[in-house]
């Protein structure tokens, strides 16, 4: 039982995960127009903050922000 529970947190962890990067692949564009706009911010979240942009306006949900940083942290990229 408890390998069963384990794998299906793991699952929902992954579909989580997977959720996110949809969302944020999906705002990209976006966020690479805004980087251009706004250049040397530290943070997806600053870059939102000063562009005057809700993370929901690009259907990212709270939290995708950090993720996408994070994200480019592990593959070595920015915005832009």
């Amino acid at each position: 039982m408890a390998v069963l529970a384990d794998t299906k947190t793991a699952l929902a962890e992954n579909e989580r995960q997977s959720a996110a990067l949809d969302r944020i692949e999906g705002a990209l564009p976006e966020l690479e127009r805004l980087e251009r706009l706004y250049p040397g911010r530290s943070s997806t979240r600053e870059l939102l903050d000063d562009a005057g942009v809700a993370p929901s306006a690009l259907g990212l949900e709270e939290g995708d922000p950090e993720l996408a940083d994070q994200w480019m942290v592990e593959d070595g990229i920015r915005l832009a």
